[in-house]
């Protein structure tokens, strides 16, 4: 599976966000095969990211409209939100939405994106402000934060709590979407696997009718000579 996180403006946390998830993914999804960047894949059991960062070049479009499922980072702000939907909502029909930063007065949360724009509530991600984490991030340890924090009880309380389980929400449904869209291929390549089988067998039919409408011909011609 081919997943792309990508963002309208810059500033938007793409990054952090990717770095966020692919570390608790790889903590609490282990059977999953995670990957970094690469070539977009053809389906062989592995989930690839890309970092596609914000705006818009070749090589960028051409992962967003071929990968399974775009997590786009918004800002929680009207005018970033209104923008991308009337632009850019086009870039994928799989789409995770993450709100990050520290919500403002006014601020786009979940509801707001449910209400004005008829999201399903299971695919915005609201990723808390945490000035743990935010701390980290700072001295390039975001990563060795969130994996201490996985491993203690006392880091799923406060404001690191509500950050994990966020990022685990997300990550599980990441999880669950690679695994449909990992099936959804087993499916497609067995249906055409079976459509060859069936067009080789009546090439096959195809070919012993031909050659015994021959050799009845053959032997008509001989009769009547």
């Amino acid at each position: 599976m081919n997943i792309a996180f990508w963002s309208e403006e810059h500033q938007s946390g793409t990054t952090t966000h990717l770095r966020a998830i692919t570390e608790v993914m790889s903590v609490l999804c282990p059977k999953q095969k995670l990957m970094s960047g690469g070539t977009l894949s053809g389906g062989d059991g592995e989930i690839h990211f890309f970092d596609c960062g914000s705006g818009f070049s070749a090589r960028k479009r051409h992962v967003l409209w071929h990968a399974d499922l775009v997590v786009v980072s918004l800002r929680r702000e009207r005018r970033c939100v209104e923008q991308f939907f009337m632009q850019d909502f086009h870039i994928s029909d799989r789409l995770i939405y993450l709100l990050g930063g520290y919500p403002q007065k006014e601020a786009v949360d979940r509801r707001y994106l449910e209400r004005v724009y008829r999201v399903d509530p299971e695919y915005i991600g609201e990723i808390p402000f945490c000035n743990g984490f935010y701390d980290a991030l700072q001295k390039g340890a975001g990563e060795a934060y969130l994996r201490r924090e996985l491993a203690s009880a006392a880091g799923w309380s406060g404001q690191s709590g509500a950050l994990l389980q966020e990022l685990r929400r997300i990550a599980l449904l990441i999880e669950r979407l690679a695994d449909e869209a990992e099936r959804d291929r087993q499916r497609l390549r067995q249906q055409e696997e079976r459509l060859k089988a069936r067009k080789a067998a009546k090439t096959a039919r195809r070919g012993t009718y031909g050659g015994r409408g021959t050799a009845s011909g053959a032997v008509g011609t001989g009769k009547t000579g």
